[in-house]
């Protein structure tokens, strides 16, 4: 009988410290995860999203594709206005080089592609872009806060120097949930800066879609 008491012991000892070893694992996971988000780089994008879309909503000119008319058709854009908005982004502090040059490639393209009859443009049809369906600055055409401290931003991957993530309402339902707009920053002389958007794909927003 003392053999089998000894080795029923021994038995439940080893079991028990399995069972420890399995709990450490998600301990550390769960430590882990709160050094993330504690770390300072990842509010500082946090607050870098959430002041992109309070200074959307606020700036002075809204419309950096203003358009010109001529006999009901859309035959290309104001580079002034373009200009003055480029001017405000800066300002901001909000963005990178790297964005700005991106958005200004995006309106020279699409102006030489409308005043050069490649592209044509109805006064009330639909833009004859990729993508230009929905505001570009989400993705979407509505949504269902004006608050933008409500935007969820998670971090996906990071470096030194560079990070990937995207954000998405959250605390209004599964629909909006599962809506996720990815975005790219970089550290610009020791700051963040938005580099890249989904809706200001270069590749997308001079696409012809008809």
């Amino acid at each position: 009988m003392k053999p089998l008491k000894t080795a029923l012991l021994l038995c439940s000892f080893v079991f028990l410290i399995a069972c420890k070893g399995e709990k450490e694992p998600e301990n550390a996971t769960a430590t882990k995860a709160e050094t993330r988000e504690a770390d300072p780089d990842r509010q500082e994008i946090t607050r870098l999203v959430k002041d992109v879309y309070k200074w959307q909503d606020t700036v002075k000119t809204h419309n950096t594709f203003r358009s010109f008319m001529k006999d009901s058709m859309i035959v290309g854009y104001d580079p002034i206005e373009q200009s003055l908005y480029r001017v405000q982004m800066d300002k901001s502090g909000l963005f990178a080089t790297e964005f700005m040059d991106n958005m200004g490639r995006i309106f020279n393209k699409q102006d030489e592609l409308l005043r050069s009859g490649e592209a044509e443009w109805h006064e009330g049809d639909m833009p004859p872009f990729g993508g230009s369906d929905v505001n570009p600055w989400c993705r979407c055409q509505d949504r269902p806060t004006d608050d933008f401290d409500k935007i969820h931003v998670v971090v996906e991957k990071m470096t030194a120097d560079t990070a990937t993530l995207y954000w998405n309402w959250k605390g209004f339902g599964k629909d909006w949930e599962q809506e996720h707009y990815h975005i790219r920053v970089v550290k610009e002389k020791g700051k963040w800066k938005i580099a890249w958007m989904e809706g200001w794909d270069y590749e997308t927003n001079v696409r012809l879609v008809f």
